[in-house]
């Protein structure tokens, strides 16, 4: 049943993601189209034509993947407390599952965005100027290499946390508007109002925390060291306390979500 509903979740919200999807490919088609032009042509025209098609794809991208958020974002609150909702909560599966796989859903289709505009960029890379990609390419190597010399964390290891910190940032973000419209849930007129304000208290407060921890952890890094912080003591504290502070947060923003669903309900 829970696989089941994963998958129909999935497919509910990937009508719109497909629309934004083809939003992404259609962009990149036209860069990459103009790119070609550029290169036959070599005019000074095509340059200008170039250099403001490549500006204005570097500005859409980032604005798709903020309207692909927001609109996981509305989708989590129309199905769990608009009137739409009733039907979602009649369901024979535990309010907590429910939740538990709006989320996952919502999390899977963010990391899906960002592979997509992944693999458009290196595609569109390839076919525009394929020197620079494998320029960018054959620097990776040496990079990772010196990481590893300068830290002593490999370059997999490296990749590899910055996948999983993007993930954790995806949760977090995710989490932290759930938990804000959750929290408005509890008052009984303008939901939606109070949950946006919740939303930008939560977010507030978890920056003046964290900050405060990290000032923590760097005097006591401070002293332990004597003052002389290298980079691989930085960097080896820098990857897993990000990591535990994104992990900290989306276990807080997830509890909220939890007790109001489960102890608060109150559909509009």
């Amino acid at each position: 049943m829970l696989v089941k509903l994963f998958k129909q979740e999935m497919k509910a919200k990937g009508r719109v993601m497909l629309l934004i999807y083809e939003v992404l490919a259609a962009v990149t088609l036209l860069i990459v189209m103009v790119g070609i032009y550029n290169q036959h042509v070599q005019s000074r025209m095509s340059h200008i034509i170039y250099a403001v098609s490549g500006a204005v794809y570097l500005i859409t991208i980032p604005v798709l993947v903020i309207i692909a958020f927001i609109y996981l974002c509305v989708s989590f609150y129309q199905s769990m407390y608009t009137a739409q909702g009733y039907l979602t909560h009649t369901l024979p599966v535990k309010t907590t599952s429910i939740l538990n796989i709006k989320i996952a859903a919502s999390l899977a289709h963010m990391m899906l965005t960002a592979a997509v505009v992944f693999v458009l960029a290196v595609i569109s890379g390839l076919i525009i100027d394929r020197t620079v990609v494998y320029e960018l390419w054959h620097m990776l190597g040496p990079a990772m290499q010196n990481i590893y010399e300068q830290t002593g964390v490999h370059g997999a290891v490296f990749i590899g946390s910055a996948v999983v910190m993007m993930f954790l940032g995806c949760l977090d973000a995710l989490l932290l508007f759930f938990a804000g419209s959750s929290i408005g849930q509890l008052f009984h007129r303008s939901k939606g109002a109070w949950g946006i304000a919740a939303g930008i208290s939560l977010y507030y407060m978890s920056q003046i925390i964290s900050i405060f921890a990290a000032a923590l952890l760097a005097a006591f890094l401070t002293e332990k060291y004597s003052g002389n912080l290298s980079d691989l003591v930085i960097l080896s504290w820098m990857i897993p306390g990000t990591m535990a502070v994104l992990g900290f947060w989306a276990v807080v923003y997830y509890l909220i979500s939890r007790v109001i669903v489960q102890k608060h309900l109150n559909l509009e």
